[in-house]
């Protein structure tokens, strides 16, 4: 690889008694910042590392994990630096890695063919999905020396209280014999190997996909939110208003609803004739239910006020019927202890 800058790095993971080496690389193109994704996730939530100094001892990291550390070799030359941003690819793609991978076509993964290049379709065909491995059996280095895999009830997970599919259980026995795995550890090197070249490609194939739609780079970012606003603002090219009245901030902010959105009756009674009890006496109706889906995304798809706030001068005999539903103004109301205010956004509304 040209170009590229060798970063030594000791990760010292203490696991009882057993110390376990690992020799990391980090590699820089000619550009200002070089992304490094970490793929963190604890539950529902997840945290994000910073290395500001690479030559210096870092700490532990922001996880409930205390016992690891990082610790890195000074370079020789102390001019030569790598600006590394570690970012948690969950906060983009909300989802498994396996259903993000077979969203992919197999000529998309590129990166995973790059370092399989010499194996068979078929072989391929094995590595473009999530492996499965018994995270909780292996409870200590000894047992990456098994020279066989471990029984369908050794990858139990007490965190879903479920063991693995048959299914999954059979492919990675497939994998198994297949690639001639000789031990436990082996498997668990394709399976990390496999697990962060899938990762690269879904994450390298969106990248593409944003590039092309936004012209935004969502490297750049920390969240999708975050891109999402900034692809607003550059498709929308608006400039919003500085709201500097606090009583207007509060208005809008106490206006702000959420929760289940229904309309309900308390009792409806269909009368029609393809009911037993039909009574022709009376008459027909129906009884009808609709499941509305996207009611966030389709509201913030329509105009949105953004300037020209300013209170309406008469609010008791403000006529919000004369205000039309595509008209470029509009207006907020909210009811407060049986009082009511009016704000106005004229002719600045953005789509």
């Amino acid at each position: 690889m040209e170009n590229h800058e060798r970063v030594k790095r000791e990760l010292l993971e203490q696991c009882g008694r057993v110390a376990t080496l690992v020799e990391c690389f980090a590699w820089m193109q000619r550009c200002d910042e070089h992304v490094n994704l970490l793929y963190v996730q604890d539950g529902d939530t997840g945290h994000f590392v910073w290395i500001k100094h690479l030559s210096r001892l870092v700490g532990s990291q922001i996880s409930k994990k205390e016992h690891k550390k990082f610790f890195c070799d000074r370079d020789k030359d102390s001019r030569n630096c790598v600006k590394l941003r570690f970012i948690d690819s969950y906060k983009f793609l909300n989802s498994s890695l396996d259903k993000l991978a077979s969203y992919l076509d197999k000529n998309k993964l590129k990166i995973v063919r790059s370092e399989f290049s010499s194996l068979s379709d078929e072989d391929f065909n094995l590595l473009t999905r999530k492996g499965v491995f018994p995270y909780e059996y292996v409870d200590c280095v000894k047992k990456l020396n098994d020279t066989r895999l471990p029984p369908r009830e050794s990858f139990h997970s007490s965190l879903t209280g479920d063991t693995v599919f048959e299914s999954d259980y059979a492919h990675a026995a497939n994998v198994w014999k297949r690639f001639s795995v000789r031990t436990l550890g082996e498997y668990s090197d394709l399976y990390l190997k496999t697990d962060v070249l899938l990762l690269t490609d879904v994450f390298e194939n969106f990248r593409e996909s944003c590039v092309a739609s936004y012209g935004l780079d969502p490297a750049h970012y920390y969240t999708l939110p975050g891109f999402t606003w900034d692809a607003m603002l550059k498709h929308t090219r608006v400039k919003f208003e500085l709201l500097t009245d606090i009583d207007m901030v509060m208005f809008i902010e106490r206006g702000i609803r959420g929760g289940l959105s229904q309309c309900s009756g308390r009792y409806a009674k269909a009368n029609n004739k393809y009911m037993r009890s039909y009574d022709s006496s009376k008459p027909s109706s129906y009884l009808m239910y609709y499941d509305v889906n996207n009611l966030y995304g389709w509201a913030m798809c329509q105009p949105l006020p953004y300037a020209d706030f300013r209170w309406a001068e008469d609010a008791a005999n403000f006529d919000a019927n004369a205000i039309a539903p595509d008209s470029p103004g509009g207006m907020y109301r909210v009811h407060s202890q049986g009082r009511s205010r009016v704000a106005t956004t004229s002719s600045r509304r953005a789509r």
